[in-house]
This record gives C-alpha cells, sequence and structure tokens, in this order.
C-alpha cells in the first residue's frame, strides 16, 4: 500500500488514490439487480435525504486551517489549466437539449430523466463499482460514469482494461489528466460526440464563486445530461473525509450523482467499499464541506 512518505509527494500527487487496507472485490455489493444499462436499482436507504449535522455543519476558521494544511504538504506544481470560455458555452448551451440518448432500450429500465423535486435532483440508477485495487478509484469512477449516463457507452467496463488505456498498473493512482482523458474517451465520445469532460480546480479554501460554480455545474450534468461528476478528494489529517474514510491524507476520485439545496447536501457514491469496511456505497453529503474536500483539487465535469 503506498504511502505519502514512503513513495514521495511528487510521484503521489501527481495523481489521485486511496491510500489504506482492506480486502479487494471484483464485483458491486449483492443487492444491486442489473438487468441492462440504467436499469440499476439502488437500493432505498441509500435514497434517504435529510440534514446530517456531522457533514453539514460549516466552521469556516476550520477550513482555513485545513488549507493551510494542503497548502503546507502539497508540492504539486504542474498545470492547472481551467475549461475554456468557448467550451463552456458549447456545454450551456446544449444543456437545453440534454442528453440525446435514452435510458429505455427495454422493458424494466429507468426512463431517461434524472428524479427531481423542489430544490434536488439525483441519477437513481447510478451505478456503483468497488475499486479493484486499492489505487484504482479513478478506473472505476470511470466505470460507474460509463455504467450510468445514458448512451452508447459501455455498462461494467473491467477496471483492468481501463486501467491498461490509462496505462496504469495495480498500484498506481489516476492523475487528473489520465481522468479527463479517460473520461471522454469511454464516455464523453461515445454519449456526446464531443470531449465533453474537463476539470475544473478549485483553491485549497474554495472561495464563494467556486463552490456556486460547483453546484451550477453539478445541476447542469445532473439535471440535463444525467451524467455524473467525479469529484477528486483531497482529505487531510485533522480536516473533512467522505463518510467511513480514516483520518489520513488522502487523494481520492469518486462519483458525484445528485444534489439537494433544501438539505445543502451533495450526493455520490464511493468505490472505497473495497478498501474500507466502514464506507458506505452511497452517502449523502453536506455540501459545503464537500467542496471543501474538493479543495486543492476539485472535480471534472
Amino acid at each position: 500500500m503506498r504511502s505519502r512518505i514512503l513513495f514521495g509527494l511528487t510521484a503521489l500527487l501527481a495523481s489521485t488514490l486511496v491510500l489504506g487496507t482492506g480486502a479487494v472485490a471484483q464485483a458491486a455489493p449483492k443487492g444491486y439487480p442489473v438487468a441492462s444499462k440504467c436499469a440499476n436499482t439502488v437500493p432505498a436507504e441509500y435514497l434517504k435525504m435529510d440534514n446530517t449535522p456531522s457533514t453539514t455543519k460549516t466552521d469556516p476558521a476550520a477550513d482555513a486551517v485545513e488549507a493551510q494544511v494542503k497548502a503546507q504538504i502539497d508540492t504539486y506544481t504542474g498545470p492547472r489549466p481551467q475549461r475554456s470560455a468557448e467550451n463552456d458555452a458549447r456545454k450551456q448551451a446544449l444543456a437545453v437539449r440534454g442528453n440525446p440518448n435514452t435510458c429505455a432500450s427495454k422493458p424494466g429500465d429507468v426512463t431517461i430523466d434524472a428524479t427531481t423535486g423542489p430544490g434536488y435532483a439525483y441519477i437513481g440508477w447510478l451505478y456503483h463499482y468497488g475499486q479493484n485495487t486499492n489505487s484504482w478509484c479513478g478506473e472505476a469512477t470511470i466505470e460507474e460514469m460509463s455504467s450510468t449516463t445514458p448512451g452508447p457507452s459501455r455498462l461494467g467496463i473491467p477496471q483492468s482494461e481501463i486501467a491498461g488505456w490509462l496505462g496504469n498498473g495495480p498500484g498506481d493512482g489516476t492523475s487528473v489528466g489520465q481522468m479527463v482523458a479517460g473520461l471522454n474517451h469511454y464516455v464523453g465520445v461515445p454519449d456526446f460526440g464531443w470531449n465533453f469532460y474537463s476539470m475544473v480546480w478549485m483553491d485549497n479554501n474554495p472561495t464563494s464563486s467556486q463552490r456556486a460554480k460547483f453546484l451550477s455545474n453539478v445541476q447542469v450534468d445532473i439535471g440535463s445530461y444525467n451524467s455524473p461528476v467525479a469529484g477528486d478528494a483531497y482529505e487531510v489529517v485533522g480536516g473533512h473525509h467522505l463518510i467511513g474514510h480514516p483520518n489520513q491524507n488522502i487523494f481520492h476520485w469518486f462519483a458525484i450523482g445528485g444534489w439537494n439545496t433544501n438539505t445543502s447536501q451533495i450526493w455520490y457514491t464511493d468505490s472505497a467499499t473495497t478498501v474500507w469496511s466502514s464506507v458506505p456505497a452511497y452517502s449523502w453529503y453536506g455540501m459545503y464541506n464537500l467542496e471543501t474536500i474538493l479543495g486543492g483539487r476539485g472535480y471534472v465535469w
């Protein structure tokens, strides 16, 4: 298992991975019937929307300290390009049309539309897969997003195939560049006909405008395209962590599939169920604090 100290900060921070121990599983947990693409059924207990104090309470002073820790231990100096205004405008304009593909390919499939209501939306058929190695959270996230997004993108792509395409071995994490390229190769181009996905970087302590843009982008991808968003978590000792993650320095990709402004929460699925037994397959998490976890990295939408 990789550790930040043994393997060096430079190599580690160029990639995003889960650090931890645990058994590795080769398939999604039991109880998830899968008839065809878009027919996944998420257990009802994972869809319950409520305001959980442990994940919604905010502490700006603590967030500032967390940002300082991130800055001190992060030696990544690579490029952090911003999405072009032209590409951004194209995606927003096409949102009126939405996803041109349909889910209803056979009886029992869900409709193309995410479940929506006043102040919320979520992709009710969001797929979950446990990562096949402790470092393949990127591969698992690509598999989840390909299986979920309506269109020709494939259902249940073997993570070993994705890793091979990315050029990753069993112990390699997935860099930002690899993630963007992988999502466009497996999902963006097949489903939308162009490089639909790009990275949005956020400050170590995200600004109010970055936080607002995150919600706006999540709403576009989920509400208009039925496509999850790939979060790039940057967790540090003493700071915020995704549900069930240990108090360690962790980089981790995960798929975001819903939002609720009534409870100020984001819904996501976490492939680290095969790394730590404490991690649930799906969770609602306080939006502000999840944005703080993304600080120093960001998300691919």
